[in-house]
């Protein structure tokens, strides 16, 4: 069982991402913006975090920034549609900041589901675009 905190501005796709990852006996708790998200992670220790890329108040690099800076920070599965950045700017600084994998919106729960069990049991694959 993993410690597990969802970080997305979409709520319908936390809660759907919930249901998901409680399904599997893990525990979960969300963040709609990277404030939030990092808030909780000074208060607990999480094994993996779903980061959004795009999000409202603190963005997906932002947070990836500050969680660089904690003592043991978890393992990161980021996920986005692209935006209006494009993927390709924000993938390498995602590498670089210790990224695991890259999930690409809109994902199947399945694919959700193969990456992070990967992730969890032996730090998955390199980051790539799925």
């Amino acid at each position: 069982m993993a410690k597990i905190l969802i970080t997305d501005d979409d709520v319908g796709l936390r809660s759907a991402l919930r249901l998901t990852v409680e399904r599997q006996q893990h525990v979960v708790a969300e963040a709609k913006n990277g404030r939030e998200a990092i808030e909780w992670l000074r208060r607990d220790q999480f094994d993996l975090v779903f980061l959004d890329l795009l999000m409202p108040e603190q963005d997906g690099i932002e947070t990836l920034t500050a969680m660089r800076e904690m003592r043991q920070p978890p393992k990161i599965i980021m996920m986005s549609d692209g935006g209006n950045l494009g993927l390709g700017l924000c993938l390498p600084t995602a590498r670089g900041f210790g990224v695991k994998h890259f999930l690409r919106k809109p994902f199947s729960l399945r694919e959700l589901l193969e990456v992070m069990n990967a992730v969890l049991a032996d730090g998955g694959p390199q980051t790539q675009g799925s």
